[in-house]
Formats: C-alpha cells, sequence, structure tokens
C-alpha cells in the first residue's frame, strides 16, 4: 500500500474513533427496497469493493448508507463500519487519523502504524464509508488541489483492494473522470422517492390521523424528497391544517396552487415554511447558521438573543424532528454537538443577509479563537483530553482562518493559524499544517517587503508583533525591529497608502518606540519618539479616531518630562491633555493628570494650586472607584498639612488613604503609608502606635523583597526605641538593617546606620564598639556616591598633599593653597590633621574624631598617599565600570547625572544628595553655586554659560557635562543570535 505508506503520520496516541456516523434516524428505514438491496448485494455477495453512490442534495444517500451498512454487519458480510464525512474538509492525513481509530492498540511509530494498519484490514472486513466528498471536488465548499484529491481517491481503490476492505464513496455529484479511482463501480444515481414510498415515508413520521387532505398536500409539496416530507411532517405535529396553509402560504405565495417544479425549490419551500413558524428576528439570525461547517456546539449554534428564546426551542424542536439536525453528544461536555445536513446550512446560504456578512464574520472568528485556546488551556491539564470536541469542530476551525485569510489582519491570522496548528498537530494533519504555514508565509512576505512600499496589512502586523515582544519581555528584540522599521514608514513614498491612516499608524509607531526607548532608560530618545507621535497624531483630519492613543501618550510623555525634571514642557502638555480628558470624559485619565499638576506645582513650591489639583484629582478617581488613586492623593495631601503643621489632618488623610490601599491589596502603598503614620505617632510620642505602625510596614516590604525600604524601616523604628530608651530593642533592629544595607550598597547608605550604631554604643556606654562603628560610619561613607561633590572640591589640593607626604618638597604654591582652603572652611580640627599626615603619622585614628565630611577629606588623603592613581584626574579603565566606586571621577559623576536624565531611579536619589549636600549649610559659595548649576541642568538647561560661572576644576567638571550630554544616545542593539 504505497500511498498509505507514503502519506501516513506518526500517531503517538489515537483516541476512540472521532468521525460519527448519520444519527440512528428517530423511526425504522422505511422504503428504497430496490436501492438497499442493490446495493446491499454490490458490496456483499458480489465482492465489490470500490462503490459510488451519487445523488442530489437531501435525497437520502446517508441514510440509505447507514442501513446498508447495518445490514451487511448482520448479514456477517463485514465485521466493522468506519464512517468518515469530509463535509468540513479533509484529505489523506485526515483519512488516516480515523483509520487510526480502527486499531485496538496505539501505535508509536510511523512503521509500526502501517505494519498494524495492514495487518488489521487484512484479518477483517470492514466496510469504509466516505461521505460528502462533493465538499473536496473543484465546486465544494472546502475543495483540495487536484493532485491532493487524486492522492486521496488513490488511498481509497488501495484500501478497498486491502484484505476484504470495501469503501463505498458518496456524493451529491460525480467524481471527475480524471480523478476517479481505477475499478471504481458507480452505482446508479440516486433519484426521488418513488410515490409508494414516499407515502411510506409520511406514514411512518406523521402524526396520528393526519387529516387526508393535507397528507396530499404534503406529498405533491416535497417533490417526493425524503427531508421535504420529515420537514412539512413535523410542522403538522404542532399546526392544525389551517395554520399550516398558512404557513406554507408565506413561505411562497402560490405554491399551493401551483405547487413546485424541482428538488431544489420543493427543499427550499420546506424550509420556508419551517422558518414562518419562528419570529421574525430569529428568523434573520438563524440565516447565519450558513457560517457554520458540518455544525457546531450548541451554545455556538444558537444565534438568537434572549427573547427569541421560544423560536429557538421550536426551531430546534422542528429541525431535529425533521432530521435536518441531529444532536450528538461530546463526552465529557454536558452540551451536545449539533450536526447539520448540508440541506440546512446550502438553504441558509441563500437568504442570508450580505450586508450583515462582516460582524457574522467576526463573531465566528473570535467564538473559534476563543474556543480553540479554551481547549489547548484544558488540554494543558492532566486527564483532560478534548480530542472529539476538537474533531467534531475542527471543519469550523478550518473555516475561520479561510474567512481570517480575507480580512489582511496578519497579526490576527497569525495568532490563529498558532491555534489551529494545535489542532492540526493533534491529529497528524501535516499537509494541513504545511499548507497554513505556506499561506501565511507567502502573506507575510507580500506584506512586508524587504524593499519598496509597505501595505496598511504589513504595518499593522509588524506594529502587533512588536507589541507581543514588548508583551512577552522581549523588549530588546522588539527595540531591534521597530527604530529602523519607524524611519521607514516616516517616509510617505516606503507606505503604499497615506493620509489619516498612514499618519494613525506612525503615532502608533512613535509611541511604541517612545516605551521601549523609556524602558530601555534611554530619555532623550524616548521623548523625541513621544513628540513625533504626539505630532502625528494630531495632525489627523479626523482626531476622534485617536483621541485614547493621543491621551496616553500626553500621559506618558508628561512622566517623562517630569521624571528629567523639564518641568515648564510637562505643565503644558499636562495641561493639554487634561483639557483632552475632559472631553473624552475619561475620569481616570483627568485623575492622574491632576495628580502630575499637583507634583509639579509642589515642586515649585505652589501650595494652594497644588492642593487643588490633588483634591480635583482625588475627585476624579472616586468616580472611577480607583482606591489607590484616592490614596496617593491623599498621601500627597497629609503632606501638605504637614508642611502646614496641621496634624490631625495629615493624620486624618493618611488613615484614609491606608484604608483604600489595603482594599486595593496595593501592599508597597499600604507600607509607605503605615510608615508615615509611624512617624506621625512617634512625633506625638505614641510609641505603641508608632512601633505598631512600623513593624506592620516591615512585614509587607518583608513580602514584596523591598529591601531598600525594609532597611530604612528598620532605622527609623531603631531611632525610636533609641529615643526612648529602649537600647536592647534599638540594637536589634539597626542590626536588621545593618545587615540589609551591607547587602544592597551604597544605595541603601550604611554609613547611616553605622552613626546609629554608634549611637546606640554610646548610650550602652561601649566605648570600643562605638569607635568600630564610627570608623566604619565614616569609610562607608567615603565609599559612597555621596562624596563626590567633596572630593571633587578637595582633588586638586590632596593631588598637591600627597605629593607632598611621598617625598616631594612642600611648594610654597602648595603651602597657600592650603592655607586659601583653610581660611574658607572654619575647621581647624581638620587641618591640623592634615599636617599631622606631613609630618608622617598615619592610621585610622586620625579620621575617627572628625566629622563625615572632614573624614572623607583625610580617607582619601591616606588612600591618595598608598596609591597616587586614587586622586588622579583620569582613573584606570577598571575603576570606571563599577557603579561609582573607587576614585569618583568627573567620569563617575557625568556618568550618574546622565543616568538620572535617563530616569534611572537610583541616579535621581543619588544626585539629589549629591545636591543637598552641595547646599548644606556648611558648605562654601562655590559647592552651592554648583549645586544651582546641576539643577538648571536637571531642569533641561544648557550652555557654555553654565561652567563659566564655576572655579577651573569644576568648570571643566560641568563642561565635559555639557559635551557629553550633546552626544546622540544610542539604543541598545539585540543580542547577536536575534539577527
Amino acid at each position: 500500500m504505497p500511498s498509505i505508506a507514503d502519506s501516513s503520520s506518526l500517531v503517538q496516541e489515537l483516541p476512540a474513533i472521532m468521525g460519527n456516523p448519520p444519527a440512528t434516524p428517530l423511526r425504522a428505514f422505511v422504503g428504497r427496497t430496490a436501492e438497499r438491496q442493490a446495493l446491499t448485494q454490490r458490496l456483499g455477495d458480489a465482492g465489490e469493493r470500490l462503490v459510488s453512490l451519487t445523488g442530489s442534495e437531501g435525497v437520502g444517500k446517508s441514510c440509505l448508507a447507514r442501513q446498508v451498512a447495518l445490514d451487511l454487519l448482520a448479514s456477517h458480510h463485514v465485521d466493522q463500519v468506519l464512517y468518515s464525512s469530509f463535509a468540513g474538509g479533509g484529505d489523506v492525513d485526515s483519512v488516516l487519523y480515523e483509520l487510526g481509530q480502527l486499531l485496538p492498540e496505539p501505535a508509536t511509530s510511523r512503521p509500526e502504524f502501517e505494519s498494524a494498519l495492514r495487518e488489521y484490514l487484512t484479518e477483517h472486513a470492514v466496510l469504509i464509508i466516505w461521505d460528502h466528498l462533493e465538499s473536496l471536488l473543484p465546486e465544494g465548499d472546502t475543495p483540495l488541489e487536484p493532485d491532493e484529491l487524486r492522492l486521496l481517491l488513490m488511498m481509497g481503490a488501495e484500501l478497498s483492494a486491502t484484505g476484504n476492505c470495501r469503501l463505498l464513496m458518496i456524493s451529491d455529484s460525480p467524481m471527475p473522470a480524471a480523478a476517479a479511482p481505477g475499478g471504481m463501480v458507480t452505482f446508479p444515481e440516486l433519484q426521488v422517492l418513488t410515490e409508494s414510498d414516499a407515502r411510506a415515508l409520511l406514514e411512518s413520521v406523521q402524526p396520528p390521523e393526519l387529516d387526508s387532505e393535507l397528507a396530499e398536500r404534503i406529498l405533491s409539496l416535497s417533490a417526493n424528497l425524503p427531508l421535504a416530507i420529515q420537514a412539512y411532517a413535523a410542522l403538522a405535529h404542532h399546526f392544525v391544517p389551517e395554520d399550516f396553509y398558512t404557513l406554507v402560504e408565506r413561505a411562497m405565495p402560490g405554491v399551493l396552487e401551483r405547487g413546485v417544479w424541482s428538488s431544489l425549490q420543493a427543499h427550499d419551500v420546506a424550509l420556508n415554511t419551517l422558518w414562518q413558524a419562528l419570529s421574525p428576528g430569529a428568523r434573520e439570525k438563524l440565516y447565519g447558521l450558513s457560517i457554520f461547517r458540518s455544525g457546531a456546539m450548541q451554545r455556538l449554534a444558537n444565534l438568537t438573543d434572549a427573547e427569541d428564546g421560544e423560536s429557538w426551542q421550536r426551531f430546534y424542536l422542528l429541525a431535529t424532528q425533521s432530521g435536518l439536525v441531529d444532536e450528538r453528544p461530546i463526552p465529557p461536555l454536558a452540551i451536545p454537538y449539533m450536526h447539520f445536513k448540508s440541506v440546512l446550512t446550502h438553504y441558509c446560504m441563500r437568504h442570508f443577509d450580505r450586508g450583515a456578512i462582516a460582524s457574522l464574520h467576526a463573531w465566528y472568528c473570535s467564538s473559534y479563537l476563543a474556543l480553540l485556546e479554551w481547549i489547548r488551556e484544558q488540554e494543558s491539564h492532566p486527564k483532560r483530553d478534548l480530542s472529539q470536541l476538537l474533531w467534531a469542530e475542527l471543519p469550523n476551525f478550518r473555516h475561520a482562518f479561510r474567512i481570517l485569510l480575507s480580512s489582511q489582519q496578519l497579526g490576527l491570522i497569525q495568532d490563529y493559524a498558532e491555534a489551529l496548528n494545535y489542532a492540526l498537530a493533534k491529529f497528524g494533519l501535516q499537509r494541513e499544517q504545511a499548507a497554513v504555514g505556506s499561506i501565511l508565509q507567502e502573506l507575510i512576505q507580500v506584506a512586508l517587503p524587504k524593499e519598496g512600499p509597505l501595505s496598511r496589512p504589513g504595518v499593522r502586523y509588524l506594529l502587533g508583533q512588536v507589541q507581543k515582544l514588548q508583551e512577552d519581555g522581549k523588549a530588546r528584540q522588539a527595540l531591534a525591529i521597530l527604530q529602523p522599521f519607524s524611519q521607514r514608514i516616516d517616509n510617505p513614498e516606503q507606505l503604499t497608502y497615506q493620509g489619516d491612516d498612514a499618519d494613525q499608524d506612525r503615532g502608533q509607531a512613535y509611541q511604541l518606540l517612545g516605551k521601549l526607548l523609556q524602558d530601555a532608560r534611554q530619555p532623550a530618545l524616548a521623548l523625541k519618539a513621544y513628540m513625533t507621535s504626539l505630532a502625528y497624531y494630531e495632525r489627523l483630519s479626523t482626531p476622534d479616531a485617536a483621541r485614547p492613543e493621543l491621551l496616553q501618550v500626553q500621559l506618558a510623555t508628561t512622566d517623562l518630562l517630569l521624571a528629567v525634571r523639564q518641568l515648564d514642557q510637562a505643565q503644558a502638555l499636562a495641561s493639554r491633555g487634561l483639557l483632552l480628558a475632559a472631553e473624552m470624559e475619561d475620569h481616570s485619565a483627568s485623575g492622574t493628570l491632576h495628580n502630575r499638576l499637583a507634583m509639579l506645582a509642589a515642586a515649585r513650591g505652589d501650595e494652594p494650586a497644588s492642593r487643588q489639583h490633588a483634591q480635583d484629582a482625588l475627585a476624579q478617581y472616586q468616580t472611577v472607584d480607583d482606591a489607590v488613586g484616592q490614596a496617593e492623593m491623599l498621601r500627597h495631601l497629609a503632606m501638605m498639612d504637614m508642611n502646614a503643621g496641621d496634624v490631625p489632618a495629615a493624620r486624618t488623610s493618611l488613615e484614609r488613604a491606608l484604608e483604600l490601599a489595603s482594599q486595593a491589596d496595593a501592599v508597597l502603598l499600604e507600607a509607605d503609608l503605615l510608615v508615615r503614620l509611624g512617624s506621625l505617632a512617634a512625633q506625638a510620642s505614641d510609641l505603641s502606635a508608632a512601633q505598631d505602625a512600623y513593624m506592620r510596614a516591615l512585614v509587607l516590604y518583608e513580602s514584596q523583597h523591598v529591601k531598600p525600604a525594609q532597611a530604612s524601616t528598620e532605622v527609623l523604628l531603631s531611632e525610636l526605641l533609641l529615643r526612648e530608651g529602649q537600647y536592647a530593642n534599638a540594637r536589634v533592629h539597626a542590626e536588621a538593617a545593618r545587615a540589609l544595607a551591607e547587602g544592597i550598597g551604597p544605595a541603601a547608605q550604611p554609613w547611616v546606620v553605622y552613626d546609629l550604631l554608634e549611637r546606640i554604643a554610646l548610650a550602652e556606654q561601649d566605648e570600643a564598639r562605638a569607635l568600630v562603628w564610627r570608623r566604619k560610619s565614616r569609610e562607608s561613607l567615603a565609599q559612597a556616591p555621596q562624596a563626590a561633590p567633596i572630593l571633587m572640591r578637595w582633588r586638586p589640593l590632596l593631588q598637591k598633599l600627597t605629593a607632598a607626604a611621598n617625598g616631594e618638597a612642600l611648594s610654597a604654591e602648595t603651602v597657600a593653597a592650603l592655607e586659601e582652603m583653610e581660611a574658607s572652611v572654619d575647621n581647624p580640627a581638620l587641618f591640623s590633621t592634615i599636617w599631622q599626615i606631613l609630618n608622617g603619622e598615619r592610621g585610622s585614628a586620625l579620621y575617627e574624631a572628625l566629622g563625615p565630611g572632614e573624614a572623607v577629606v583625610i580617607i582619601y588623603l591616606l588612600k591618595g598617599i598608598e596609591n597616587p592613581a586614587v586622586l588622579a584626574d583620569q582613573p584606570p579603565a577598571d575603576a570606571r565600570k563599577g557603579p561609582l566606586s573607587g576614585g569618583f571621577s568627573a567620569d563617575q559623576f557625568i556618568a550618574t547625572t546622565q543616568a538620572a536624565l535617563r530616569g534611572d531611579e537610583e541616579a535621581l536619589k543619588t544626585t539629589e544628595e549629591f545636591i543637598s549636600l552641595l547646599e548644606s549649610d556648611q558648605a562654601p559659595a562655590t559647592l552651592k553655586d554648583l549645586a544651582d548649576v546641576i539643577r538648571r541642568i536637571m531642569a533641561g538647561e544648557r550652555g557654555a554659560e553654565l561652567a563659566e560661572k564655576l572655579p577651573d576644576e569644576l568648570g571643566r567638571v560641568i563642561a565635559a557635562l555639557l559635551e557629553a550630554l550633546e552626544q546622540p544616545e544610542q539604543p541598545p542593539s539585540a543580542p547577536d543570535d536575534q539577527g
């Protein structure tokens, strides 16, 4: 059997038979005695192995075949019957899958499958029925390519020649001569029933005591077609003759007088009459059954609305009684599958309103994509096998894919193809899988040519793919694709379409690009992308089409401008966004924008404006029941109340905010509010309340693994206990803070914890331990970014002092510089220590008694004496690799400031602390000038005059920073293996 060997697929698991035969009739088989005997004799005693049965739609072919199969089983001419329907498509692979159901044990390899199948067909007399082959013919609903059809029919011929196997092929129309397999015997075309058989059928299905005139009318109207007879008989069970005639006359006026003249018209009138028994709304909706292939789950097939429930029940009853629909169970589900006769679906196709096709297609495709995904999710659990449902609905899964191909929604097509391939792979349908892949690849290549203009489907597809990459956490790959793509579609010649559609797509592309760049900490490029997106959205001739997207970009850009401290631009954009949000009645966005405007006003020191925006934001958040937003604004109002000295109001706001955060399960916000309430309680000397709040916050921070916040809360609690004289408990929490801070590094400011431990040790009168913590505090601060401004100011003098300490003569210039510094810094102990070092003294005792800033100077002087490279203007390359460690060079200051301008939270925090140190009361005027310059740079100012106002050393650093900021930022490239 070469065709089976060539076409078989690996079968790993063969579930129960999936191809269901026609349903058992509600009554015994009636009529067609001659055809039944002739077909049974040919497939039985005559030994004919390959027989073709044809006849018009609804003439009774499947029903006759089922009865002949039962006769052959009863006479022991065959041992088993395998029925396969091609009503919803199929090919060689689907036949092989169903043949595999015959085997008692699942095969584990292709050779084993082929061998077992040959053996089974040799040892057993099997009748195989292939029904609805017309669907695979060129004019059918799911035509096969000529070569595929020929291969299928060749397989049929070889199956029929194997062992004692027989094959009955059923079709509305004859096989094309070129494709017909050799040895096929054509049974005479099945005709309508004889008059006597028609009467016998009607008598078997009619209601008792049917009016004789009505019986004659039914026979006349049915043209002796079995389905038409059964449809009228079903109606006669539910309508008296007068009502029955009324329905028929509505179905086709005048037909009672002139009769019908063709089998097609007979079916149409019968089904029209059945449709007249339904409400007008239900009729139109149920024409939509034309969309289904072979059948559907009952829940999907019921296209009626709730108010049409009675009509659906009537339709279901009449359709099942007439044989148009048969219900089949699909284990393990409780909802049955409804199989439709092709007569029904073709009737609905002829009558469906084509104007409603788009909405029906959209519903159908989304429903079957959802069903596929649901089946995949269910089968991911052990012992949940929905193979029978998957096989029964496979015709609809195929049809939905074909519909989607005309939609040009490449992203949706790709998602559906992936889900469909799951089903195809499960049944070993390799040919169909390959065809799906080939179609998809061809669509993508046409839509996204490497050169030349792009069509809108291609652009939309690629944007969808970028979004998927972003959602899957593959931002680097998304960025590598989107950046050159955005530049490409900027060029009008690179698009086959223009106008609003093009601008909307460009706006979305740059919106996505801005988000990716922002996540990649490239704020300058992100800001540029967002601004470009805004420009495209705002120039649309019909801006309403993109108002939600425009508002999203305005929100994102406002947040980015705030992060890089460009407050004026943030203010202007947030105000524009607020107007748009109000027009759209988007209360959530309005709340967020009022929130940002409150922050901006607070940054400018405009307390009334900040309070008003916060209250407006709170009102908007209340409208949409946004508990987190409300809690954030209540926190903001509480902080303003604190600044104004209104502690009771602040406590009330914080307590209400805490309730809301807890309700919303916003754990980190809840912890922050507890810390603030703890601080209020501590200020009021309410030890118990403060301790309880801090402990609750610690539990929440620990549950979320937020170690920096956990460490700072441990410090607050320890400070509280120290103040209250609970030294042992204070030490426990300070030690916990130390372990956390040392694990985090300089960002957690471990010197603060060491200072706390020193004070606890002093309170416990442990001088030795206090000295250890004091030394560690000074040394850890010297290693932190916060020491950079001190070192920046002192480096020139420290370099000269280092040289002198290492043997060079102390020049008059150095002495003068030292005296000048001594005059500007009122700290005799510091300069006394410097002279001690110049006189040869060394050791940590030199800086242990000094304040933090002075200790940093002495620590670096001692380090510089040991290794002058520590104080070099250009430190070794390896010193620049770490995050601001070692010598704190100008390069590291520049890198920190650049990171802060990119929105790096840690760098922003470091920069703010740096500026605070420069602005401290003890700092000289030159450092305060430096702080002012840095603030202006963070706010977006640029220009050489910023550097010119500072002393040479600091001016050179600022000039270098400004030069670095002028360099274009490079987005991260994709990994080499991503292409």
